[in-house]
């Protein structure tokens, strides 16, 4: 999801709320091992583009982002740290 003209603090709360939301729904995933109900991680990334490549950097950015929270568990949101925004130009 793309939020132009958003700081990554607007970011984090519509990731809050997109995971309020998925809760409060209780979507059943009865294939899962691991969870009941259908959970969402979300990698959150901002920069200001200053280059044509800025959109792939992002993307990158917010990839990291997503395994960091991956990592963390199931139904949370992660945030570009610099190690993890390090890890991306690799």
């Amino acid at each position: 999801m793309l939020l132009p003209d958003t700081s990554l603090e607007g970011a984090t709360q519509v990731a809050q709320r997109l995971l309020d939301a998925m809760v409060t729904a209780a979507i059943p995933h009865g294939a899962s091992p691991v969870s009941k109900h259908i959970t969402l991680s979300i990698g959150a990334a901002c920069m200001v583009p200053k280059t044509t490549e800025a959109a792939s950097w992002l993307t990158r950015l917010a990839d990291q982002a997503l395994y960091e929270a991956k990592g963390q568990g199931r139904n949370r949101w992660a945030t570009c740290r610099p190690v993890c925004c390090a890890d991306a130009f690799k």
